[in-house]
């Protein structure tokens, strides 16, 4: 009897440690991304669950760098609730997650001589229980996009010098979360994948000449440009491409190709 009750003790132990070490997987939908929120008006992720970016778009000509705004839904029961603790029973809440880090891995069908690696990214950001948070998380950085409007396929070398090629290449951006529950479990999220064209030129438009100053004010007053985000996503005139493109050579795109 004595050596049945040690090894009870024994596997429960076993237990109880493999319980504090569980690592929740995706196919339990417990940490879900739900969608990509896009920008507003206002240049801030939207906060409507109705709105979501199905893809995406980054212009080489001024772009530092392409961020993403995932939506994370928690879907952890709180323990506090489902046992209807009260306050004296003295029960928290020990399922929110913090966001410790993201996988980010890249595909693409098309030919590209650049290289843009796999990688982690660690990130610090907390998903209530049962709730959701839309988590900034810059995809492509600014080391990406050199490499991206370096590549054969952006640049044209002739006898005039060196300009940029207008072209675009689709990008498949894989995303995954991983982090930790408040009583210590790790957890991680599905996968996601999200399609984003990166292009030399692709989203600028030439409603005037570049050379009124009046035509050019109002064209700016009208825009939905977005200083912090520039070539992401929207278009922009022209004029905003000659403030901010990244260097000499894509400049040369702010110029209506003829």
């Amino acid at each position: 009897m004595k050596t049945s009750l040690m090894r009870l003790t024994g596997v429960l132990a076993a237990l109880a440690l493999a319980g504090q070490t569980s690592c929740v997987s995706d196919q339990d939908g417990h940490l879900v991304v739900q969608q990509m929120q896009p920008l507003d008006n206002d240049c801030v992720p939207s906060t409507s669950e109705e709105t979501a970016l199905t893809a995406g778009t980054i212009d080489l000509a001024v772009g530092r760098a392409y961020t993403l705004f995932p939506r994370v839904q928690n879907n952890i029961q709180d323990v506090t609730e489902v046992q209807n603790f009260a306050v004296e029973d003295g029960r928290i809440n020990t399922k929110d997650i913090t966001i410790k880090r993201a996988r980010l891995q890249f595909t693409t069908s098309d030919e590209i001589s650049a290289e843009i690696p796999d990688r982690d990214v660690r990130l610090s950001g907390r998903v209530p229980t049962q709730g959701s948070a839309v988590l900034p998380l810059e995809v492509l950085n600014p080391t990406d996009l050199k490499a991206l409007r370096d590549a054969d396929q952006f640049l044209v070398i002739g006898s005039e010098g060196v300009r940029p090629a207008r072209a675009s290449i689709d990008l498949t951006v894989n995303v995954q979360f991983f982090g930790e529950t408040s009583d210590g479990n790790e957890i991680e999220s599905n996968a996601f994948d999200f399609s984003l064209r990166v292009c030399n030129g692709c989203l600028i438009s030439f409603p005037f000449d570049c050379t009124s100053p009046a035509e050019i004010e109002a064209a700016q007053d009208a825009s939905l440009f977005c200083p912090a985000f520039p070539g992401q996503d929207r278009a922009f005139t022209c004029a905003e491409c000659n403030a901010f493109a990244v260097d000499p050579i894509a400049q040369q795109l702010c110029t209506q190709a003829r």
